[in-house]
């Protein structure tokens, strides 16, 4: 444990878990705690809102693509663990939303080329997305 300048116990940088809190003995999980998000916007999340809009009737849901929009960022300079783990709310947020669809037509050309620049994997994160085909046409491996 490591201790800070305010007194607190926390874990070290750089291992697992690192910078969190310890947790009191005999406190228990947060797992159930609830995320109430219905005052947030799309706007809070940068430029997804010049991508997604609310679907129309007959259009795909893009729900998923709007989750890896954010995954992907190219500016977020964190693991891909820690950053899934703080995209929780927001995919519980994209769950209560109706369907999203992608709105520019480069959007999926975009978002191809933000997978390839920090997914580890960019090839398994293409076919889980549905971006196979525009990866090939990118020339993408």
């Amino acid at each position: 444990m490591v201790m800070d300048r305010n007194g607190m116990s926390h874990k070290a940088a750089g291992t697992v878990g690192g910078g969190r809190f310890e947790g009191k003995a005999g406190a228990g999980s947060d797992d159930d705690l609830t995320v109430d998000l219905s005052d947030t916007t799309i706007d809070e999340y940068g430029d997804l809102v010049d991508v997604m809009r609310p679907a129309r009737p007959g259009e795909s849901d893009d729900r998923p693509l709007a989750y890896a929009w954010r995954l992907y960022d190219p500016f977020e300079e964190d693991s891909e663990f820690a950053i899934q783990q703080s995209l929780r709310p927001f995919a519980r947020w994209l769950e209560s939303k109706g369907p999203l669809h992608l709105d520019s037509p480069q959007a999926r050309e975009m978002l191809v080329k933000r997978i390839r620049q920090t997914a580890l994997q960019p090839y398994r994160e293409y076919r889980k997305y549905g971006l196979l085909d525009e990866a090939r046409r990118l020339g993408c491996r």
